[in-house]
């Protein structure tokens, strides 16, 4: 086979495929304009739909159908693109086209044929559609053409860009506010008494408006506390910013001022005159050294005791020393501040100017000690002046007092009772500190008690709500009543009264049945002596016995003992106990009345009947509240003493909480 006629038929088998190519883009084309009108159709539809019943279809579904559409349209894409077309439909597309009446088809035809079977007819025919291949145009032989069907799938397709872009108002319904829920933190009724008994004795004393302002918002805490309004993390957040507000430097600031009276004491020790001042302000004895001044203030006036000039003297001198103190300690520190901020200032400068070069380490570390150093003065500072403000009305006195002392002695007395009135002013705010301690302690325990109760839990509430009630007398779970021997009683918490001699039954319930207690009665024995006797009370609760009763019962439980004839008071019983013991008394006998004194003998219930006592019947009562106040007393005597460690020191004083006196 020669070489024109290999490129003859490859250049016609390159435009056939292109033509058929065509051909299958022309049929895609004819089949597109029916799916987009419908597909844009649906479009249009969903999103109306979607627009304005956003109810009845979702945004998930409206996507969904919206997909569909546009699959349906690819897939008629693909249809008109992927069918088969007829066999040597491009060579005869071509053969049309340009009028060569089959050449190019039967030539591929033929030479499809082996060699061996083509007859020379068959060879001419393919020289020949060889010859025409230079002019072929597959464009075109297989033109494509957009059917006029697509006007109206334009038409459709605006139409639901339109509903697209159109925005229809519709009433949302405003989803109904959701409660938000927290894991509040919760304590026994018992503890949160506690807290505002606390709260109450600190709000009776005279207070600072800072320290009221503290409490005010230590009593709303407990209140949303009790409310169940905060969870451990807001609990947490409120009782730190109290502590912080609260005590934000008032440690620093007492030492600081102990140390400035101290030394302001050491320097009145100078003078024999004002010497008892000076060593009470040593001791820290503010009452005292007001006292002190006070006397020498009286002194100086009483014309009968003047001191002599050299005494004078050398009180002005130690007066006028200890006024200018603080004075001389402020000016000091900011000596020192100056001279640390202008070497500070040179090596930022130096450092500046060696920015372009390599720094040196330990020209930093300088630099950065420096920094530190000029912090600390300014602090120490600050510290300083206001522990002036603190001792400025005092100081004033004093250099007054220094002042007007050798030329009226009178105008210097009234200058140190000043003094003694700004002591005074001091010693206050030194009370208030120590509230703002007890307030801050009161804190702790409070912080301490959260911390426990989120790790036990609902068990440790359950405890502490049975322990509560037991300690008010009453009962922590339902159970039936019991009589005890002793002196009769009246019912408490809901328990009904008993009658005679025999205690009432604790924690009864109402309608329970029990048998009576012992009773107790003076009987005439042989001789005409009298003799006490217990006897067995049989009776029920509102039958009569015989004894003394005290108290009368209110409910239907069985009682103990027979019933007295006046409540509250002592008389003679008018029931009757069959379990008599002894003889017969004779009705003829002699009686006689006998008076005697009572006596003090001391044998009053001790300490260890009182605590008994109120294990069984709860922390009240006169003697509980005796006993306990001088039990506490000693405690806190020994944490004083710092006998009891740290880490034990909160258990200590939560021990006494549970125990404490309830009314």
């Amino acid at each position: 086979m020669s070489d024109h006629r290999t490129q003859g038929l490859s250049r016609i088998r390159r435009a056939a495929a292109i033509v058929s190519f065509r051909l299958r883009v022309a049929r895609a084309v004819r089949y597109l304009p029916n799916a987009l009108t419908l597909a844009f159709a649906v479009v249009a539809g969903t999103l109306a739909c979607r627009k304005l019943f956003p109810d009845h279809l979702s945004e998930q579904r409206a996507r969904q159908i919206l997909i569909g559409a546009a699959a349906g349209v690819v897939a008629v894409a693909l249809v008109g693109l992927l069918r088969r077309l007829p066999p040597r439909a491009g060579t005869i597309a071509l053969d049309r086209h340009h009028g060569l009446f089959d050449r190019l088809t039967n030539a591929l035809a033929f030479d499809a044929l082996p060699t061996s079977e083509r007859t020379p007819l068959m060879e001419v025919a393919i020289d020949d559609a060889c010859e025409n291949t230079r002019e072929l145009k597959p464009s075109k032989a297989a033109p494509i053409r957009f059917p006029s069907d697509y006007f109206a799938a334009a038409l459709v397709g605006l139409g639901a860009f339109a509903v697209a872009l159109l925005e229809i108002p519709t009433l949302i319904k405003e989803a109904p506010p959701q409660l938000r829920t927290i894991d509040a933190v919760a304590l026994s009724d018992d503890d949160l008494e506690l807290f505002r008994e606390a709260a109450k004795e600190l709000a009776k004393k005279d207070q600072t408006p800072e320290v009221q302002a503290a409490i005010e918002r230590f009593n709303q805490l407990v209140e949303d506390i009790a409310n169940k309004r905060l969870d451990r993390t807001e609990a947490f957040r409120k009782m730190e910013a109290i502590e912080r507000d609260l005590l934000k430097g008032a440690e620093a600031d007492r030492k600081a001022l102990e140390e400035a009276l101290e030394q302001m004491g050491k320097d009145l020790e100078s003078s024999e005159l004002s010497k008892p001042v000076g060593e009470s302000l040593k001791k820290k004895d503010l009452e005292k050294a007001k006292k002190d001044l006070k006397d020498l203030a009286e002194r100086l006036r009483d014309g009968k005791k003047k001191p002599d000039k050299k005494s004078l003297e050398r009180l002005r001198d130690a007066l006028k020393k200890a006024s200018e103190r603080q004075k001389d300690a402020l000016a000091a520190i900011n000596e020192k501040r100056a001279e640390a901020r202008e070497e500070l200032l040179k090596k930022k400068q130096k450092k500046n100017e060696q920015d372009a070069g390599p720094q040196d380490e330990q020209e930093e570390r300088l630099l950065k000690k420096k920094e530190r150093e000029l912090e600390r003065l300014d602090r120490e500072a600050e510290k300083q002046e206001r522990l002036g403000r603190q001792l400025d009305k005092l100081d004033r006195a004093l250099a007054k007092a220094a002042e007007d002392l050798m030329r009226e002695l009178g105008a210097s007395a009234e200058d140190l009772e000043q003094a003694a009135e700004d002591i005074n002013r001091m010693q206050q705010e030194e009370m208030s500190e120590k509230e703002k301690e007890e307030l801050r302690q009161r804190l702790e325990e409070l912080r301490e008690m959260l911390r426990q109760q989120g790790q036990s839990g609902k068990q440790r509430m359950k405890r502490m709500m049975r322990f509560g009630k037991r300690a008010r007398g009453g009962s922590g779970q339902p159970q039936q009543g019991q009589g005890q021997q002793g002196q009769g009683q009246e019912g408490q918490d809901g328990q009904d009264g008993q009658e005679g001699e025999g205690q009432d039954g604790q924690n009864g319930q109402n309608g329970g049945q029990q048998p009576g207690g012992q009773g107790k009665q003076w009987v005439i024995g042989p001789g005409g002596k009298k003799m006490l006797v217990l006897s067995q009370g049989g009776g029920q609760g509102q039958g009569e016995g015989q004894g003394e009763g005290q108290g009368q019962g209110q409910g239907d439980q069985q009682g103990q003992g027979g019933q007295g004839t006046d409540p509250g008071g002592k008389g003679v019983g008018s029931g009757h106990d069959g379990n008599v013991a002894g003889k017969r008394t004779d009705p003829k006998m002699g009686t006689q009345d006998v008076q005697a004194q009572g006596l003090d003998t001391g044998e009053g219930p001790s300490n260890s009947e009182v605590i008994l006592a109120a294990a069984e019947k709860g922390f009240r009562g006169g003697g509980y509240k005796k006993v306990f106040t001088q039990y506490k007393t000693v405690a806190e005597e020994q944490i004083n003493k710092e006998k009891v460690p740290d880490g034990y020191r909160f258990y200590v004083h939560r021990y006494f909480q549970l125990i404490r006196p309830r009314e």
